[in-house]
């Protein structure tokens, strides 16, 4: 093993070193994060728009400089650890290395999963076969549609009386670039010119739903001509982004976009009808468009209705990608954490293969002999994930 790798698997070091490296980094990116946090970028989108200007500057891309950095994005990781009730005090260390951030196995060039990892944690179970391939000891965790254990960013009255103000209402979810395709294109007019020639006279309002990365797409000037309301989750970097994103979906009665991505399944989770418009996959990735296809023949609809076939491939597709049917308890998330926590010590810390496969063992047995009170649904839940 070479000796940067070997780093990079060392947790405490490597961390260490990240935040020694890139003290001014993560000085100044902690700074703007402050500044994006205190703005709500649903009442305010504007405000967002310009405060977030600073990320575009960069000649890099920007983020917290610590150990498993993409636990920070999106609130994913924050909305567990709150939902559990655990201490984060005692979660010093990300525990989801490698927490699924969309659609993982869509397409056929998504690759979120190395072999050094502590663990995996996605929606669903669509991976746990392909990984168990590669690690079979490795941890799985499956606890469907993360947007399920986020609190919402208002309180109940205030988006009771948002939402009377708002009237009937669909949300638009533009096809966004992610922020490796500096040169990609978003959202083109078709979606727009869909929205007010099938869509708008059913509904009072329009929201346009912006992605922090393309707030400065021409195409989000066009909707405000056309009357309708931009918002935005926010930042990724933002641990209320799901917060605001939750809020925003509880906002409208349907919802419509013009690709497949993981607010899809959040929308049905929520129980608001979603709309795709969609004709072929803008990619040439054979997977893409097998799955694309399945998704266009659940989600399109010329006349508002559904088929019964289509409601019943809906609810496949929503239970493969999304997991509905693996939403965990209070308890079992807790539990989830634990075992991922005590396995990372056990391994001294490390990510290393070898050592994490024989902490996974280790502490299996470990649980499994054990007297104590919680060890039986810890016992169950990190036998489940090796399954």
């Amino acid at each position: 093993m070479n000796i940067k790798k070997n780093i990079i698997n060392q947790v405490k070091i490597y961390d260490f070193i990240c935040r020694i490296h890139h003290f001014i980094d993560n000085r100044n990116y902690n700074k703007l994060l402050l500044d994006i946090e205190s703005i709500d970028s649903i009442l305010d989108y504007e405000r967002f728009k310009q405060v977030i200007q600073p990320v575009f500057s960069q000649k890099k891309p920007i983020f917290l400089y610590r150990y498993s950095q993409p636990s920070y994005f999106y609130g994913y990781y924050d909305s567990l650890i709150n939902y559990s009730g655990v201490d984060k005090k005692e979660f010093v260390f990300p525990v989801f290395s490698n927490m699924e951030h969309g659609m993982a196995n869509i397409d056929s060039n998504r690759d979120f999963f190395s072999p050094d990892s502590l663990c995996y944690c996605s929606h669903s179970d669509y991976r746990r076969k392909e990984i168990h391939q590669i690690a079979p000891k490795r941890m799985y965790f499956s606890i469907g549609p993360y947007i399920h254990y986020a609190e919402k960013y208002y309180d109940e009255e205030k988006e009771r009386n948002f939402k009377k103000s708002l009237g009937k209402t669909l949300l638009v979810f533009p096809f966004h670039k992610c922020e490796n395709e500096l040169n990609g294109k978003g959202s083109e007019n078709v979606l727009m010119d869909i929205v007010y020639s099938k869509y708008a006279k059913k509904f009072d309002t329009i929201l346009v739903c912006a992605y922090w990365f393309d707030v400065n797409d021409a195409i989000f000037d066009k909707y405000k001509e056309r009357g309708a309301h931009i918002v935005s989750a926010g930042f990724r970097g933002d641990s209320h982004f799901i917060r605001r994103l939750k809020t925003i979906i509880s906002l409208c009665d349907a919802a419509i976009m013009d690709e497949v991505g993981t607010n899809l399944g959040f929308c049905y989770y929520m129980g608001k009808t979603v709309y795709l418009e969609k004709r072929e996959c803008r990619f040439n990735d054979d997977l893409l468009k097998t799955n694309t296809a399945k998704f266009i023949k659940a989600f399109y609809t010329d006349n508002f209705k559904f088929s019964e076939e289509q409601i019943k491939l809906q609810k496949e597709l929503y239970n493969y990608y999304w997991g509905g049917d693996c939403i965990k308890s209070v308890d079992e998330i807790k539990e989830i954490l634990m075992c991922a926590k005590e396995v990372l010590k056990l391994a001294g810390y490390s990510i290393e293969k070898d050592k994490v496969d024989r902490a996974t063992l280790k502490y299996l047995y470990f649980l499994k002999e054990s007297t104590l009170s919680d060890s039986s649904l810890r016992y169950q839940i990190l036998k489940n994930s090796l399954n």
